[in-house]
Order: C-alpha cells, then structure tokens, then sequence
C-alpha cells in the first residue's frame, strides 16, 4: 500500500490521475495510474516524469485540460503538467515550498497556499504571490464552485480542526482612493484606469475617491473605473533629494492612527484586503513611521535620502495605513524619484 500521493480528476477525460507517494521510508513511487470508473480498476499509464516523491499536491486545470503537480519531497521549485499521455516539466521556479492545490475555475487559476509562506496562482506559464500568510497547516482543499471559495480544512492542527476559506476579490467592487494622472494611470503606481461610465480626462491630475473593479490577472492589473468623488490626499510623499531630510505626511482626521509604509521595488498590484480597501505594492513594504494625527489633522515623519549617487532615478512608492477612529483604510498612493 502507498501513502503520501496525491491525486486530481480529469474532467475532461473522466479519469482520476494519481501520481507518487511512498511505501514506508525506503520505498518512493514515480509511477502514474489513472482510475476510469467503468471497469472499476487502476491502470499504470506511464512510469516516467517526475522525479519519485510524496506529500506533493496535484489539481486539474479544466480549461487548459491539464493535471498540474507542484513539490514533494524531491521536487523543489519545479512544475509539472500531465495531458493524459505525457508529463511536461512547464516550469522551474516558483513558491519556495509545496503545499496545498486547487483549481479556481472562475478565474482559470491553480491556487497554492502554503501556509505562513502565502498563497500563490498557476496561470499555465507564471506563478505569482497573491498574498502572504494563510493557513498554519498544508490539508484537503477544494474550489466551491457555487460560492466562489477556495475551502481547506487544516490537516496539522488536532481535532476539532480549523476550516479556512478563501475568495478572490479582485473581480468585485472595491473602494479605492488616488489621484488619475495624465495617461490615465493611478497616481504613484503602473496600474492601467479604464472607464465608460466615467470621463477620466475630467480627472486628470486629480484626487478622487472610486468604485473600482480588476478586470485584468493577478499579474497584470486592469482597474476600471465605475464612478468618482473629489477627495483629499492623504498620503503626500514630497521630493527626494540626495542628501537631504523631508517631511512625508498623512492627512486624517485629528486622533487618526497612521502607519506610513514604503515600497522601494516599484511593484505595482492590486491586492484587496477585506474591511481595509486595496494594497497597491510589494508583499515586503518598509514601515517608515507611526504616531497619531495631532489637532491640525497631520502626522509627519522625516526621511533622510541617502547621500548615494547609486540612488539617482530610484523610483519609491508609498501608502499610508489610516485608522480613522476603527475606521481602518488604506491611503492613495504616491511616488517620487531621488533627484539631486
């Protein structure tokens, strides 16, 4: 008998693929078998691919027709695809460690969380973080179709055991606040606005509080624009110059709590998080400074820019966490490059 496999349903072929797993430590399986339901027996179909292993994770992609296998004990970074007849190794970087799948038909995504070390998306050629942290344990996980949820029941905690859920937001309305630059980009980032429901040259150069969707992928961001109203800027970096000392300010509501948070790779991505709006940079952001907002609604924090030459054209990006009394949100965002 073998443990540790992993298994997924072909849909498309109505076969159940299973692959690996081990037979007590000195006996690990590369051997594939399919399950057709008809004769109600098991076929070996190939016993080349993928390096033996086990407690590796599989799931199947209906809209592309492939089983996709990620980690394991010898498999490292690398991704594998099974079409029926042959595997294919498709890539080979991506989450550091495995951890659990399943297939998100809505958005034709492969989901992996890997507990503390986040969640992650197959797209068929890129992995890429959707966010970070998660569930502490690797477990069963499933895709509810009919709600829209990722479900997994934490497999390493004792019983009663947590069950975890988890729904994409990026296709609903979000509340997101910043300025619309001139080629219609969101002001202190790369992400694309698009709108027929509203006149973005009217906008131009303004701050703006929208009703927001993401219409593009994880990796790529489209943000259309559903409607806007005036608002103030919350979050204004000033210029950087090589050398000298800055104040960066946050605007809120006397008695505000405000986190200022940095990002100095010019990462650009729409990540909403529930109850706080949308994080707009990098997993990793630097925490600048925090304090309350005095009587004159300002919290300033000074930066010193480095007297580095190296640093001339570095681009940074900034956002504030505001609490405004419970109310927590994140700021607009906003840019500036080392000059000088």
């Amino acid at each position: 008998a073998r443990s540790f496999h992993a298994m997924a349903h072909d849909s498309q072929r109505g076969r159940t693929v299973m692959f690996g797993g081990s037979a007590g430590a000195a006996i690990i399986f590369g051997d594939t078998w399919e399950w057709d339901g008809g004769s109600l027996s098991w076929a070996q179909v190939a016993s080349t691919g993928p390096s033996a292993r086990y407690g590796h994770s599989m799931a199947y992609d209906s809209q592309r027709g492939r089983t996709v296998l990620f980690g394991g004990s010898s498999g490292g970074s690398a991704t594998w695809e099974w079409d029926g007849a042959t595997w294919t190794q498709v890539a080979t970087t991506g989450p550091a460690t495995g951890g659990s799948l399943a297939y998100d038909s809505q958005r034709a995504k492969v989901v992996l969380s890997s507990g503390p070390l986040g969640t992650w998306e197959w797209d068929g050629s890129l992995w890429t973080q959707v966010a970070t942290g998660g569930p502490g344990n690797r477990g069963p996980m499933v895709y509810d179709s009919q709600r829209g949820r990722i479900v997994l029941v934490d497999g390493g905690s004792p019983p009663p055991r947590p069950t975890w859920e988890m729904a994409w937001m990026g296709n609903q309305t979000q509340t997101l606040r910043g300025r619309i630059e001139g080629t219609f980009l969101l002001g202190g980032t790369t992400l694309p606005l698009v709108s027929s429901s509203v006149d973005l040259n009217s906008w131009i150069g303004q701050q703006a509080l929208m009703q927001v969707v993401d219409i593009g992928t994880a990796s790529a961001p489209v943000i259309r624009v559903d409607s806007a109203v005036a608002a103030t800027q919350i979050m204004d970096m000033g210029s950087l110059h090589l050398g000298q000392s800055n104040a960066m300010t946050v605007t809120a509501p006397a008695g505000s709590a405000a986190y200022i948070l940095l990002d100095f790779t010019s990462n650009s991505r729409f990540l909403p998080l529930a109850g706080f709006g949308v994080w707009l940079f990098g997993g990793s952001p630097y925490l600048l400074a925090g304090s309350i907002t005095d009587p004159q609604n300002l919290f300033q924090a000074p930066f010193l820019t480095p007297a580095n030459a190296a640093l001339l054209g570095l681009a940074v990006s900034s956002q504030a966490l505001v609490g405004d009394h419970g109310n927590w949100f994140f700021s607009n965002a906003d840019g500036a490059t080392v000059q000088p």
